[in-house]
C-alpha cells in the first residue's frame, strides 16, 4: 500500500470514530471494534486503538479489542508493549 492510501485510510478511521462518537452511536462503534479486521496494517490498527481511546468507557468491547490488537502485533513480531503503551 502506498503512503497516500495509508494516510487516507488513517483519516477515514479517525473521521469515522469521531463522527460516531459525536452522534452518540456507541453500540455501532463498539460493533466496529468487535468486527475489526486484524489483517490491517500496524499503522491502521494503531489508528483504531488510539482514536477510540477517549471512548473506551462507552464501548464495552474496547479492552478486548486492544488485547486482540496486541496478540496480532505479537504474532507479527512487533513490539506490542511499546506500540500500545498507555492503552494496556
Amino acid at each position: 500500500m502506498d503512503r497516500a492510501t495509508e494516510f487516507r485510510q488513517i483519516g477515514d478511521v479517525i473521521s469515522n470514530t469521531s463522527n460516531l462518537a459525536h452522534a452518540g452511536k456507541w453500540e455501532e462503534l463498539d460493533n466496529l471494534l468487535v468486527t475489526l479486521d486484524m489483517s490491517q496494517s500496524t499503522v491502521l490498527l494503531l489508528s483504531w486503538a488510539r482514536s477510540t481511546y477517549p471512548m473506551r468507557t462507552k464501548c464495552p468491547n474496547w479492552q478486548d479489542t486492544i488485547f486482540r490488537i496486541k496478540e496480532e502485533f505479537d504474532s507479527r513480531g512487533e513490539n506490542s508493549e511499546l506500540l500500545l503503551k498507555g492503552l494496556l
